[in-house]
């Protein structure tokens, strides 16, 4: 079993709405159609990977789920309390109300949003400082630099300072809180430079960019596109000269040819398909060196 079939079966699997058969061989793509079997009636459903890897199930099951597996799936986050007397005929698309488990504020919520883990708006923005430094130094690449404001909020820019190099910066605390790291060290591990063909219908582009995990990096992209992606080329690097390349490249093509509605991760990092000899070439002028796609 190829590395893609089996995190494409992992997550499949771990929504536990889907069973996909075991005789599928692929092609492991977002936009292949699988006859997939429901868990809860058992009847044949076809859908794309896409869908199914995010989370679809059967559509006859879902309409006919009822109140209490909604109220279970709102409550299982810990941020609501779903209003088991709302108005409302507990459809995914519906809205329920609802109460903040740490205000205790009624409000009103899609019914499919608050059972992703959707919750109180203002309560999201209230975590206070303590819970932003230590969301920031749990990840292990930077800490903030001196107490955050009481008042601080998640699009606020604050300081930092790298674990690794020690260099200060400002960082939107959102992002760092996330895992980012320093920008300067964060270059340092791209390693590599992948160029792919992405396809919708007629339309063909170039995705290229820069990465230190290529598959894994390969991957999301796929998960957020509503393009076909197949690796062209991937090229290693010594130190910093992948973003070198990289950089030479966006200055040269037209890039950001792809609509970010149709490529949800990396859409300024795309060109036309005439430019995929100028992007060897600036590869192979910094010192890149050809390694085989085995995933």
């Amino acid at each position: 079993m190829s590395s893609k079939e089996a995190q494409h079966r992992a997550e499949i699997t771990a929504h536990g709405k889907l069973i996909i058969p075991e005789d599928f061989d692929g092609p492991w793509r977002n936009v292949t159609r699988v006859d997939f079997r429901c868990v809860h009636c058992d009847a044949v459903t076809n859908k794309t990977l896409v869908r199914a890897r995010g989370g679809m199930g059967h559509r006859e099951c879902t309409r006919s789920l009822g109140k209490d597996y909604y109220i279970n799936k709102i409550e299982a986050h810990g941020k609501l309390i779903a209003d088991p007397d709302s108005d409302t005929d507990w459809k995914n698309a519906s809205k329920v109300r609802v109460k903040c488990v740490i205000c205790e504020e009624s409000m009103v919520k899609v019914i499919n949003k608050a059972g992703q883990g959707d919750g109180c708006k203002t309560c999201s923005l209230r975590k206070g400082p303590h819970y932003w430094t230590d969301q920031v130094a749990s990840h292990g690449k930077v800490k903030v630099v001196g107490e955050l404001d009481k008042s601080v909020e998640n699009k606020d820019t604050i300081r930092i300072e790298c674990l690794t190099c020690s260099k200060q910066e400002d960082r939107v605390l959102m992002n760092v809180a996330r895992g980012y790291g320093c920008t300067s060290c964060a270059n340092i591990d791209f390693e590599y430079l992948y160029i792919q063909l992405a396809t919708r219908g007629y339309e063909q582009v170039l995705k290229f960019g820069v990465t230190s995990t290529p598959e894994a990096r390969v991957n999301k992209i796929n998960q957020r596109s509503d393009y076909e992606h197949d690796v062209l080329s991937l090229f290693h690097f010594p130190e910093k000269d992948a973003i070198l390349a990289e950089n030479e490249v966006k200055r040269l093509v037209e890039s950001g040819v792809a609509g970010k509605t149709e490529m949800r991760d990396g859409h300024t990092e795309t060109t036309h398909v005439a430019n995929l000899q100028l992007i060897l070439d600036i590869a192979s002028k910094y010192g890149g060196t050809a390694v085989p796609v085995d995933f």
